[in-house]
């Protein structure tokens, strides 16, 4: 993995990503989470490596970190480690149709969320329901760059313009892309638990028009990430 702090800073203004990132620096190992792509159950696994715990389960995964940030770890010794590319990042993706489906019926279900939606559809009052269109229709509407996480476009959660990765896997191949990064990190070979198996919105059947909306939408995800 390669990047260079202030390039990202200058890049994408004071919203610090980098402080996403998650370092092992035992292993010299970095992680980037895609949210909506396997990303508790990746984190999880390097909370029990780094805690040096196999058969620890953390209900909230995202709210119980442990494993360093940046920062945390020194910038010094990051700049260190990425030296003779020594430091292996690694991130997982989903296709983004389906991560989009994912987002909608995993978020949708939040007031928070739904308020967001709908002072963009200009609604009154902002925490009733929105439809899996209406959502649709309220994304076109937003800057990529300021969306939320959950439906940003992988390419720009990942920063693809400023870091490089020494592999990118995938959702639906995911036991196999595990294993690969286990294998050329050196992490030990610690079981991924898959935390949300059955995902709200699973089978949701979307038009033809909808899919080639969203299709338009992450059309930078398709290419990038080979979809």
């Amino acid at each position: 993995m390669q990047f260079k702090r202030r390039t990202v800073l200058d890049t994408y203004g004071k919203e610090q990503r980098l402080p996403q990132l998650y370092v092992l620096p035992g292993y010299k190992v970095a992680y980037m989470p895609s949210p909506k792509a396997g990303c508790s159950s990746i984190k999880m696994m390097l909370e029990q490596i780094y805690r040096k715990d196999h058969d620890l389960v953390i209900r909230n995964i995202h709210g119980h970190r442990t494993v360093p940030r940046p920062y945390q770890v020194g910038w010094a010794r990051m700049k260190k480690m990425m030296r003779n590319d020594a430091l292996y990042g690694f991130s997982v993706v989903r296709h983004p149709v389906k991560r989009f489906v994912s987002a909608y019926f995993n978020k949708m279900y939040r007031a928070e969320y739904r308020v967001e939606i709908n002072k963009l559809l200009g609604r009154v009052p902002d925490d009733g329901w929105v439809t899996f269109d209406e959502f649709l229709t309220a994304i076109e509407m937003q800057d990529p760059q300021t969306m939320d996480q959950h439906w940003r476009p992988q390419h720009l959660v990942l920063m693809m313009d400023v870091m490089s990765y020494d592999f990118i896997g995938k959702l639906e191949n995911i036991s196999a892309d595990m294993d690969r990064i286990r294998e050329e990190a050196g992490l030990p070979n610690v079981p991924l638990l898959h935390r949300n198996k059955i995902s709200r919105g699973a089978g949701y059947e979307i038009t033809a028009q909808q899919r080639q909306r969203i299709e338009t939408l992450y059309a930078k995800d398709f290419e990038v990430f080979g979809y």
